[in-house]
């Protein structure tokens, strides 16, 4: 390293720990000298043989000083990219109440990034640990593993290193799922699942068209819905996206300029019973536009961030 990098690094742990610069100052090799020096700076006296050394500096500065993580943060909303900050934090200290999780896998869902727009502004309070969901191993509470696996749902924000979970909200999981797929298992599977069996009146051989087909989110639905006999017809804007959605079950797969020109109707000969909208804006108009008259319109997401015209799909279609 050059001598002025050194020195630098140096300067940088002295700023950080003033007392150990006093102590380094300190020439005498004698320990009453030493002492002194600590009583002066407000220090505890470590007893270090001889000058204090960078590298003994360090060596101090470790110990005393605690260890800090990455975690990421925003504090006002905006652009995720551009409000979106990394910071080092030091280890959570857990109520007796909680459980210490150190986080393994954590996606990005778009739900993930809405918030961060400003969407839910009204309800969220700044600043904010991103992330829903994701997997993590349960540590002891000096941030030591142990063997269990539990899910980061409930928690303060996976998008760092550690979080705290209350024990009766930890959700265990199994050994038999592998950790990406249990990173995963929490948003989107149970909102196909609810929408397709609870918010939805779907019966065999209904109709459900839905966009945003290049999303994680779309191929569940695809299997979910062939498994209930459901036709879903998926609406892309890239064409690449078509055999995958096929092979996970899809009905139809539409390009998003064919459904904004003739609609489902001219498509396939059909109205769809219902629709969920992951996009909004204008394309979610498109959609809206297809589902018969008597049909259902669920707003799932906002890729496109941009909300539909509620008071158009109330009162004109």
């Amino acid at each position: 390293c050059p001598l002025d990098g050194i020195n630098a690094a140096r300067k940088n742990l002295y700023s950080a720990c003033p007392y150990l610069l006093a102590a380094a100052n300190a020439k005498q090799n004698s320990v009453g000298d030493r002492q002194q020096c600590a009583r002066t700076s407000g220090a505890v006296y470590l007893p270090v043989a001889g000058v204090v050394s960078a590298g003994r500096l360090f060596f101090l500065y470790t110990l005393i000083m605690p260890p800090t993580f990455p975690r990421l943060r925003y504090s006002h909303f905006g652009l995720p990219e551009q409000v979106i900050a990394l910071e080092q934090t030091e280890l959570p200290r857990p109520q007796p109440h909680q459980l210490l999780l150190q986080m393994r896998y954590a996606p990005i869902n778009p739900s993930d990034l809405i918030p961060i727009y400003g969407q839910y502004a009204h309800r969220i309070a700044l600043p904010q640990i991103p992330g829903y969901e994701g997997i993590g191993v349960v540590t002891d509470p000096h941030g030591q593993p142990t063997d269990r696996r539990a899910l980061a749902v409930m928690g303060d924000g996976s998008w760092q290193t550690f979080i705290t979970l209350d024990q009766d909200k930890v959700i265990w999981v199994p050994d038999d799922i592998d950790d990406v797929s249990a990173a995963q298992i929490y948003i989107n599977p149970l909102t196909c699942w609810v929408l397709l069996t609870q918010w939805l009146p779907l019966e065999v051989g209904d109709i459900l068209l839905i966009n945003g087909g290049g999303s994680a989110i779309s191929l569940l639905f695809c299997q979910l819905a062939a498994l209930r006999g459901i036709k879903l017809a998926v609406v892309v804007r890239n064409a690449v996206h078509r055999q995958a959605l096929l092979n996970a079950g899809a009905w139809r797969v539409l390009e998003r300029d064919l459904l904004q020109q003739y609609g489902l109707q001219q498509l396939t000969g059909h109205t769809a019973r219902a629709a969920i909208d992951c996009v909004g804006g204008e394309e979610g108009l498109y959609l809206a536009r297809s589902v018969s008259a008597n049909g259902d319109f669920v707003a799932l997401g906002l890729l496109g961030n941009q909300q539909v015209d509620w008071q158009y799909i109330a009162h004109q279609l």
